[in-house]
Protein backbone atom coordinates (compact mmCIF):
# COMPACT_ATOMS: atom_id res chain seq x y z
CA UNK A 1 0.00 0.00 0.00
CA UNK A 2 1.17 3.66 -0.96
CA UNK A 3 2.86 5.63 2.07
CA UNK A 4 3.33 8.93 0.41
CA UNK A 5 0.33 10.46 2.26
CA UNK A 6 2.13 13.53 3.78
CA UNK A 7 4.35 14.64 0.74
CA UNK A 8 3.41 16.68 -2.32
CA UNK A 9 3.85 15.17 -5.69
CA UNK A 10 5.84 16.76 -8.22
CA UNK A 11 2.16 17.91 -10.32
CA UNK A 12 1.25 20.12 -6.56
CA UNK A 13 5.17 21.61 -6.43
CA UNK A 14 4.59 22.60 -10.81
CA UNK A 15 1.21 23.83 -9.85
CA UNK A 16 2.68 26.15 -6.98
CA UNK A 17 5.06 27.40 -9.19
CA UNK A 18 3.04 28.48 -11.75
CA UNK A 19 0.67 30.55 -9.67
CA UNK A 20 4.28 32.55 -8.25
CA UNK A 21 5.62 32.89 -11.81
CA UNK A 22 4.26 37.08 -11.12
CA UNK A 23 4.86 38.97 -7.64
CA UNK A 24 2.46 41.77 -9.26
CA UNK A 25 -0.40 39.78 -9.66
CA UNK A 26 -3.74 41.54 -8.20
CA UNK A 27 -4.34 40.16 -4.64
CA UNK A 28 -7.94 39.33 -3.19
CA UNK A 29 -8.88 38.69 0.88
CA UNK A 30 -10.10 36.28 1.44
CA UNK A 31 -11.78 33.92 4.98
CA UNK A 32 -12.00 30.66 5.09
CA UNK A 33 -13.47 28.92 7.34
CA UNK A 34 -11.18 25.91 9.15
CA UNK A 35 -13.41 24.63 11.37
CA UNK A 36 -17.45 24.86 11.93
CA UNK A 37 -20.61 23.77 10.48
CA UNK A 38 -19.43 25.49 7.09
CA UNK A 39 -15.69 24.17 6.82
CA UNK A 40 -14.47 24.24 3.44
CA UNK A 41 -16.36 27.91 2.74
CA UNK A 42 -14.89 30.68 1.60
CA UNK A 43 -15.95 34.56 2.07
CA UNK A 44 -14.21 37.16 -0.22
CA UNK A 45 -13.56 40.53 1.68
CA UNK A 46 -14.82 42.78 -1.00
CA UNK A 47 -16.31 45.58 0.74
CA UNK A 48 -14.54 48.24 2.94
CA UNK A 49 -16.30 46.88 5.88
CA UNK A 50 -17.90 42.71 6.36
CA UNK A 51 -19.97 42.10 9.85
CA UNK A 52 -19.68 38.61 10.73
CA UNK A 53 -22.38 36.94 13.25
CA UNK A 54 -25.63 35.46 13.39
CA UNK A 55 -27.66 37.98 11.67
CA UNK A 56 -29.42 38.00 8.56
CA UNK A 57 -27.53 41.55 7.75
CA UNK A 58 -23.99 40.24 8.11
CA UNK A 59 -21.87 39.90 4.99
CA UNK A 60 -20.62 36.40 7.17
CA UNK A 61 -23.13 34.96 8.25
CA UNK A 62 -22.43 32.08 10.87
CA UNK A 63 -24.88 29.24 12.10
CA UNK A 64 -23.02 29.27 15.19
CA UNK A 65 -25.27 29.70 18.16
CA UNK A 66 -21.62 30.69 20.44
CA UNK A 67 -21.50 33.48 18.26
CA UNK A 68 -23.47 36.92 18.10
CA UNK A 69 -25.72 38.45 16.72
CA UNK A 70 -23.04 41.21 15.48
CA UNK A 71 -20.15 39.43 16.60
CA UNK A 72 -17.21 41.17 15.02
CA UNK A 73 -16.11 43.46 12.43
CA UNK A 74 -13.77 43.62 9.58
CA UNK A 75 -12.66 46.86 7.98
CA UNK A 76 -10.08 47.56 5.21
CA UNK A 77 -8.61 51.00 5.09
CA UNK A 78 -5.99 53.00 3.90
CA UNK A 79 -2.52 53.21 5.44
CA UNK A 80 0.13 56.04 5.09
CA UNK A 81 2.00 54.07 2.53
CA UNK A 82 0.06 53.58 -0.25
CA UNK A 83 -1.29 50.17 1.50
CA UNK A 84 -4.58 48.88 2.88
CA UNK A 85 -5.02 47.85 6.32
CA UNK A 86 -7.20 44.96 7.00
CA UNK A 87 -8.30 45.71 11.07
CA UNK A 88 -10.24 42.80 12.88
CA UNK A 89 -13.00 44.61 15.88
CA UNK A 90 -14.59 42.72 18.86
CA UNK A 91 -18.03 44.14 19.24
CA UNK A 92 -17.94 43.87 22.74
CA UNK A 93 -19.36 40.21 22.76
CA UNK A 94 -19.87 37.98 25.41
CA UNK A 95 -17.25 34.95 24.07
CA UNK A 96 -15.22 37.25 22.74
CA UNK A 97 -12.69 37.78 19.77
CA UNK A 98 -9.54 35.54 19.35
CA UNK A 99 -6.72 35.98 17.02
CA UNK A 100 -4.12 33.51 17.02
CA UNK A 101 -5.96 32.07 20.42
CA UNK A 102 -5.34 35.44 21.86
CA UNK A 103 -8.17 37.36 23.03
CA UNK A 104 -8.29 40.89 21.52
CA UNK A 105 -10.95 44.06 20.99
CA UNK A 106 -9.30 45.82 17.93
CA UNK A 107 -6.33 44.55 16.06
CA UNK A 108 -4.55 44.31 12.80
CA UNK A 109 -4.97 41.02 10.17
CA UNK A 110 -2.07 39.46 9.15
CA UNK A 111 -1.90 37.13 6.09
CA UNK A 112 -2.18 33.54 7.94
CA UNK A 113 -4.01 34.77 10.66
CA UNK A 114 -6.73 32.38 12.34
CA UNK A 115 -10.44 33.94 14.08
CA UNK A 116 -11.82 32.26 16.72
CA UNK A 117 -15.17 33.34 17.02
CA UNK A 118 -17.73 31.45 19.05
CA UNK A 119 -16.90 27.42 18.23
CA UNK A 120 -15.76 28.78 14.50
CA UNK A 121 -12.56 29.25 13.36
CA UNK A 122 -11.59 31.01 10.47
CA UNK A 123 -8.36 32.16 8.57
CA UNK A 124 -7.64 34.89 7.02
CA UNK A 125 -5.74 35.00 3.70
CA UNK A 126 -3.98 36.84 0.39
CA UNK A 127 -5.03 34.66 -2.73
CA UNK A 128 -4.30 35.18 -6.13
CA UNK A 129 -7.25 37.17 -8.11
CA UNK A 130 -6.03 35.52 -11.41
CA UNK A 131 -5.31 32.01 -10.63
CA UNK A 132 -8.21 30.44 -7.77
CA UNK A 133 -8.75 27.43 -9.28
CA UNK A 134 -4.83 26.78 -9.44
CA UNK A 135 -4.25 27.50 -5.58
CA UNK A 136 -7.60 25.46 -5.03
CA UNK A 137 -6.43 22.71 -6.62
CA UNK A 138 -2.58 22.80 -4.74
CA UNK A 139 -4.00 23.20 -1.52
CA UNK A 140 -6.02 20.15 -2.69
CA UNK A 141 -3.18 18.20 -3.41
CA UNK A 142 -0.70 19.23 -0.38
CA UNK A 143 -3.43 18.43 1.85
CA UNK A 144 -5.19 14.98 0.89
CA UNK A 145 -4.29 11.74 0.56
CA UNK A 146 -3.81 10.42 -2.75
CA UNK A 147 -5.33 7.35 -2.48
CA UNK A 148 -8.01 7.54 0.00
CA UNK A 149 -9.23 11.31 -1.03
CA UNK A 150 -8.67 11.77 3.36
CA UNK A 151 -6.78 14.30 4.89
CA UNK A 152 -3.08 13.48 4.72
CA UNK A 153 -1.26 12.96 7.94
CA UNK A 154 0.25 15.85 8.29
CA UNK A 155 -3.34 18.10 7.57
CA UNK A 156 -5.34 15.94 10.09
CA UNK A 157 -3.12 16.39 12.93
CA UNK A 158 -2.89 20.03 12.24
CA UNK A 159 -6.75 20.27 12.31
CA UNK A 160 -7.42 18.05 15.38
CA UNK A 161 -5.30 20.37 17.26
CA UNK A 162 -7.15 23.36 16.04
CA UNK A 163 -10.28 21.51 16.93
CA UNK A 164 -8.97 20.24 20.49
CA UNK A 165 -8.18 23.98 20.99
CA UNK A 166 -11.54 25.32 20.44
CA UNK A 167 -12.81 22.18 22.30
CA UNK A 168 -10.69 22.89 25.64
CA UNK A 169 -11.49 26.91 25.25
CA UNK A 170 -15.44 26.69 24.95
CA UNK A 171 -15.40 23.30 27.74
CA UNK A 172 -17.30 21.88 24.64
CA UNK A 173 -17.16 17.60 23.62
CA UNK A 174 -14.51 16.66 21.59
CA UNK A 175 -13.85 12.67 20.58
CA UNK A 176 -11.79 11.05 18.50
CA UNK A 177 -12.01 7.94 16.52
CA UNK A 178 -8.98 5.71 15.23
CA UNK A 179 -9.98 2.56 12.38
CA UNK A 180 -6.97 0.41 12.53
CA UNK A 181 -7.16 -2.10 9.21
CA UNK A 182 -7.05 -5.71 10.52
CA UNK A 183 -3.89 -7.92 9.54
CA UNK A 184 -3.08 -5.78 6.97
CA UNK A 185 0.14 -8.14 5.93
CA UNK A 186 -2.86 -10.23 5.01
CA UNK A 187 -5.04 -8.26 2.80
CA UNK A 188 -1.34 -7.12 0.72
CA UNK A 189 -0.62 -10.65 0.39
CA UNK A 190 -3.94 -12.14 -0.60
CA UNK A 191 -5.13 -9.04 -2.58
CA UNK A 192 -2.06 -7.48 -4.08
CA UNK A 193 -1.55 -3.92 -4.60
CA UNK A 194 -4.08 -2.83 -7.32
CA UNK A 195 -6.76 -4.51 -5.73
CA UNK A 196 -5.08 -2.93 -1.93
CA UNK A 197 -5.63 0.19 -3.18
CA UNK A 198 -9.05 -0.23 -3.74
CA UNK A 199 -9.63 -1.72 -0.20
CA UNK A 200 -8.36 1.60 1.03
CA UNK A 201 -10.31 3.91 -1.83
CA UNK A 202 -14.06 1.94 -0.55
CA UNK A 203 -12.52 2.47 3.53
CA UNK A 204 -12.13 6.05 2.75
CA UNK A 205 -15.37 6.68 0.67
CA UNK A 206 -16.90 5.03 3.20
CA UNK A 207 -15.89 6.88 5.77
CA UNK A 208 -16.68 10.49 4.00
CA UNK A 209 -19.96 8.64 3.34
CA UNK A 210 -20.90 7.85 7.68
CA UNK A 211 -19.82 11.24 9.04
CA UNK A 212 -21.55 14.12 9.14
CA UNK A 213 -19.93 17.55 7.62
CA UNK A 214 -18.05 19.26 10.57
CA UNK A 215 -16.63 16.34 11.28
CA UNK A 216 -13.07 15.64 9.77
CA UNK A 217 -11.01 12.09 8.54
CA UNK A 218 -7.74 11.69 7.74
CA UNK A 219 -4.79 8.76 6.73
CA UNK A 220 -2.84 8.89 9.69
CA UNK A 221 -0.83 5.89 8.72
CA UNK A 222 -0.70 3.09 5.52
CA UNK A 223 -3.21 0.61 7.72
CA UNK A 224 -4.62 3.39 10.10
CA UNK A 225 -7.39 6.35 9.78
CA UNK A 226 -8.38 9.11 12.56
CA UNK A 227 -11.64 10.71 12.42
CA UNK A 228 -12.33 13.81 14.76
CA UNK A 229 -16.09 14.50 15.78
CA UNK A 230 -16.25 17.81 17.37
CA UNK A 231 -19.62 18.20 19.37
CA UNK A 232 -19.62 14.43 20.03
CA UNK A 233 -19.20 12.89 23.81
CA UNK A 234 -17.79 9.45 24.30
CA UNK A 235 -21.43 7.71 23.80
CA UNK A 236 -22.26 9.84 20.41
CA UNK A 237 -18.71 8.54 19.11
CA UNK A 238 -19.56 4.80 19.60
CA UNK A 239 -22.29 5.04 17.30
CA UNK A 240 -20.63 6.36 14.82
CA UNK A 241 -17.64 3.81 15.59
CA UNK A 242 -19.89 0.70 15.55
CA UNK A 243 -21.64 2.64 12.00
CA UNK A 244 -17.82 2.63 10.36
CA UNK A 245 -17.47 -0.93 11.45
CA UNK A 246 -20.23 -2.35 10.01
CA UNK A 247 -20.47 -0.40 7.11
CA UNK A 248 -16.48 -0.75 6.03
CA UNK A 249 -16.74 -4.73 7.23
CA UNK A 250 -19.87 -5.48 4.51
CA UNK A 251 -17.42 -3.93 1.81
CA UNK A 252 -16.81 -6.82 -0.56
CA UNK A 253 -13.20 -6.72 -2.72
CA UNK A 254 -12.19 -9.36 -5.55
CA UNK A 255 -9.22 -11.03 -6.49
CA UNK A 256 -8.20 -13.98 -8.65
CA UNK A 257 -11.60 -14.97 -8.60
CA UNK A 258 -12.14 -14.71 -5.14
CA UNK A 259 -14.44 -12.33 -3.09
CA UNK A 260 -12.67 -10.80 0.51
CA UNK A 261 -13.94 -8.73 2.92
CA UNK A 262 -11.96 -6.59 5.40
CA UNK A 263 -12.35 -5.60 9.20
CA UNK A 264 -11.21 -2.81 10.93
CA UNK A 265 -10.54 -2.05 14.72
CA UNK A 266 -11.46 0.79 17.21
CA UNK A 267 -9.72 3.17 19.32
CA UNK A 268 -12.12 5.75 20.95
CA UNK A 269 -11.30 8.44 23.02
CA UNK A 270 -13.37 11.61 24.47
CA UNK A 271 -11.85 14.75 25.87
CA UNK A 272 -11.99 15.20 29.91
CA UNK A 273 -11.31 18.82 31.24
CA UNK A 274 -9.79 17.83 33.97
CA UNK A 275 -6.73 15.99 32.18
CA UNK A 276 -6.17 16.40 29.08
CA UNK A 277 -4.21 19.64 27.63
CA UNK A 278 -3.31 18.15 24.16
CA UNK A 279 -4.52 16.26 21.39
CA UNK A 280 -1.49 13.93 21.25
CA UNK A 281 -2.88 12.95 24.82
CA UNK A 282 -6.60 12.27 22.98
CA UNK A 283 -5.02 10.18 20.34
CA UNK A 284 -2.51 8.22 22.63
CA UNK A 285 -5.72 7.51 24.83
CA UNK A 286 -7.13 6.05 21.54
CA UNK A 287 -4.34 4.03 20.24
CA UNK A 288 -4.22 2.28 24.01
CA UNK A 289 -7.50 1.32 23.30
CA UNK A 290 -7.25 0.12 20.17
CA UNK A 291 -4.54 -1.73 21.03
CA UNK A 292 -6.44 -3.55 23.86
CA UNK A 293 -9.46 -4.21 21.70
CA UNK A 294 -10.04 -7.57 20.61
CA UNK A 295 -8.96 -8.12 17.00
CA UNK A 296 -11.58 -8.92 14.41
CA UNK A 297 -11.64 -12.69 12.55
CA UNK A 298 -13.32 -11.43 9.58
CA UNK A 299 -11.37 -12.27 6.41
Amino acid sequence: MHTDNTTLSAEATEIHANTNQSSNQKKILVLSVLSGEDTGREYELSKRETLIGRNEDCEIRLNDTLVSHHHARIEIKSSNHNTEDVVLTDLETAHGTFLNYGPITCTLLKDGDKIMVGATILKFQHKDACGPQYMDEFIKLATTDTVTGLYNKRQILALGEEEFERSRRYRRPLSVILLQLDRVADVQNRLGPVVSDNVLKGIGSTILSSIRRLDKAGRNEPDQFIVILPEAGLAEAKVVGARLKQRIGSLEFEAAGQRYHVAINLGISERVDSTDELFIQLMEQASQELCSSPKSSKG
